[in-house]
Formats: structure tokens, C-alpha cells, sequence
């Protein structure tokens, strides 16, 4: 099985619709997971994204929170 490690700007662009690369990693993550790869992170990404989120201004907290789902 081929499989994906992303690392934070991968994860940022994928989830913020305002970062440039946003429609070419989408269509990237959507095209891979069609293809049955396996896509996974680190526990540092995950810890960036977080502090990320506890550091951002409260009215972009609302998109960001949805990482944690």
C-alpha cells in the first residue's frame, strides 16, 4: 500500500481556503485517497496545528477547529 506523511504545510494548505496551493493539494489528497493510500501525519504536525489554533484571532478559530474533528 503506498502511503503519504504530511507534514504542517501540507495540512495548512489542505484545510485553509485562502492559501494559494489549497486547490492543488485538495485535489491531490482527494486523487490519493480515491487510489486507497494510506495519508497520515505526525504527533509534531498535530501539536503545530494546535498551538496554530490556540494562537490565531478568534474570528478565524471557527475553520481551524475543525482539524481537531
Amino acid at each position: 500500500m503506498k502511503g503519504y506523511l504530511f507534514d504542517t504545510n501540507v495540512v495548512s494548505d489542505w484545510f485553509d481556503s485562502t492559501r494559494p496551493r489549497h486547490k492543488a493539494v485538495s485535489e491531490k489528497v482527494a486523487q490519493c485517497a480515491r487510489a486507497g493510500a494510506l495519508l497520515v501525519t505526525s504527533t509534531v504536525v498535530l501539536g503545530e496545528i494546535e498551538y496554530g489554533i490556540h494562537t490565531a484571532p478568534a474570528d478565524k478559530r471557527a475553520p481551524l477547529d475543525a482539524l481537531r474533528a
